[in-house]
């Protein structure tokens, strides 16, 4: 395998596979536009670092995004918020990008193994936001 940039790895002949680093670019490019807000985190998981969050509001498309990290490797963090004035927003999707084995790779035989999928957990009720950060995970949660 030859190398390439950092998220893109290719072989002689033009076979390429896509780092899982690569994934949170597109991602933040497509969602992370607008303002940035001040979140007020409170959890027992932030101080040691396993919980990262940022939020944007895309006014020209009335769409709230969250991207979210669990860098904890003892399971899932549960991520709950209260989001005023947002009472009529619901869940359009929850992306998550993890794996059950965290040493698992992107490969030229195996391109696909590590990639972003939706999950159906997440939900916005009454302003109040819940939903579940899998270990070792990047989220990508967006409200509308």
């Amino acid at each position: 395998m030859r190398a390439g940039i950092a998220p893109i790895r290719t072989a002689t002949g033009g076979a390429a596979v896509r780092e899982t680093i690569l994934y949170p670019l597109p991602h933040a490019s497509s969602y992370g536009r607008g303002v940035a807000l001040d979140l007020q985190i409170q959890s027992p998981h932030y101080d040691n670092e396993e919980l990262g969050a940022v939020a944007v509001f895309d006014e020209a498309h009335d769409e709230l995004t969250i991207f979210a990290v669990n860098r904890g490797q003892d399971g899932d963090l549960q991520l709950e918020g209260v989001l005023r004035d947002l009472e009529s927003y619901g869940v359009v999707e929850h992306l998550v990008l993890e794996h059950a084995d965290p040493k698992a790779a992107n490969t030229l035989a195996r391109p696909d193994v590590v990639t972003p999928h939706t999950r159906a957990d997440a939900a916005l009720s009454q302003g109040r936001l819940a939903v579940t950060l899998p270990q070792l995970s990047w989220n990508v949660i967006r409200l509308s």
